[in-house]
């Protein structure tokens, strides 16, 4: 039978909402699940996280991305049938809770268990750190042990620290994590391909709105530089006809998204500030979502790409949809260093583009003004990164590319959360 390991911390707010989930995932696809408690801290340590060891992944946020990040918990938490999440402080020391978990021999009991402790930390308000709570939760569970010696064990500090050492081994560097056969998963999101990963071709991102016929406005963020804006540019065609009978108009927004890191605090190319474990993921994660949409994708040998000239030329082309398919193209799938201008004049004419004229009209000033406008209404609107999604001129930023059903579905009239935890 095959296996699924779900990597935990009760700390994790995204990995509970991941608890709800895990289960039925298993019994659709008839895998056995193990649940397998780690501490995230230690996962944190072991890969060198910038947060530190008793840090929180939001404290290296920028502001902007931190409250984009707890919007999308909300979001997602709803999305799910998770009630609101209301913890009496946050983050908690959960080292015995996790002990409790790792050294728990019935694996009914600990998935059980799990849920309460769960439901005890973001819907109760308690504090885990309370060793009768522990006590009362595992008895409740018909799990007769001392609570207080047990979790204070050499034996059941050994267990959490080789659950923790063996999602380290297979790459893990937060939670949820997923690990199934050969392949690591990170995140409620990627529950879907953990799913395909088991055969189930059918599986695809939530929906939970249909379209019906009715004019909506989508509009769209982006810059050449990110291979994530590059996978939802080529999905936007297959979007927009997927979402019939409404009738999408998509605003195309070009911005100079190193001026948003800039203004908001985060480095020119985040993936080179996290650490190694991160970056392998996000690579092997990339190349799922690459095969997921169908397309290729090639890293170009010039990164990161100088996209002032490019995005100055698709807004000179009145933001042409082709043009920004085209060059996203040349960029990410034929290796064409699109930031060298003899380059992108080339570039453009092989596609059939008016390449002197597109050039000479991207350095007029109304064509530098209105990037730098973009540029300013990205920042005012609270972007982070691309691409960045705004549906019907609401002020709520949908960030991802992973993101497109929620997108969809705000599309469809239904109602998305804009607070802030």
């Amino acid at each position: 039978m095959k296996e699924l390991v779900f990597y935990y911390d009760v700390v994790c707010p995204f990995a509970y909402v991941a608890s709800t989930l895990v289960e039925q995932l298993a019994v659709r696809n008839s895998v056995k699940l193990v649940w397998k408690p780690v501490l995230l801290a230690g996962l944190y340590s072991g890969t060198s996280a910038p947060q530190g060891k008793a840090g929180s992944a939001t404290d290296v946020m920028s502001g902007a991305k931190q409250s984009i990040v707890m919007q999308d918990l909300e979001r997602l938490a709803q999305r799910h049938g998770v009630p609101p999440l209301a913890p009496s402080s946050h983050p908690q020391k959960t080292l015995y809770a996790m002990r409790l978990l790792a050294a728990c021999p019935d694996m009914s009991v600990r998935s059980q268990l799990t849920h309460s402790l769960y439901k005890a930390y973001w819907r109760e308000g308690a504090e885990l750190t309370n060793l009768r709570l522990l006590q009362k939760l595992t008895h409740s569970h018909n799990w007769k042990v001392d609570v207080a010696d047990l979790v204070q064990s050499s034996e059941a500090s050994e267990l959490l620290r080789s659950n923790t050492d063996d999602a380290l081994r297979h790459g893990a560097f937060g939670v949820p994590s997923f690990w199934v056969g050969d392949h690591l998963f990170w995140g409620v999101d990627r529950m879907f391909l953990v799913e395909r990963y088991f055969g189930n071709r059918t599986a695809a991102p939530l929906r939970l709105a249909s379209p019906r016929p009715s004019v909506g406005k989508m509009t769209f963020y982006l810059d050449y530089s990110s291979p994530w804006s590059y996978l939802a540019a080529m999905q936007l065609d297959k979007f927009v006809r997927s979402m019939q009978p409404m009738k999408i108009n998509v605003e195309y927004v070009p911005i100079l998204l190193g001026a948003v890191f800039k203004d908001i605090g985060t480095a020119m190319v985040p993936l080179m500030t996290m650490p190694e474990a991160k970056q392998q993921h996000m690579t092997r994660d990339l190349k799922d979502w690459t095969s997921y949409h169908g397309t290729t994708l090639q890293w170009p040998s010039t990164f990161p790409i100088r996209t002032v000239q490019p995005l100055r030329v698709t807004i000179a082309s009145n933001n042409d949809p082709k043009l920004v398919e085209h060059l996203y193209k040349a960029a990410w799938q034929d290796n064409k260093n699109i930031g060298d201008e003899k380059v992108l004049r080339e570039v453009l004419v092989h596609g059939g583009f008016e390449g002197d004229r597109l050039m000479e009209a991207a350095n007029t000033a109304s064509v530098k003004e209105e990037l730098r406008l973009n540029t300013k209404r990205a920042v005012d609107n609270g972007l982070c990164g691309v691409p960045s999604f705004q549906v019907n001129d609401d002020k709520v930023v949908i960030w991802g590319q992973d993101r497109l059903n929620v997108v969809a579905d705000m599309l469809c009239g239904h109602a998305t959360s804009s607070s802030k935890l």
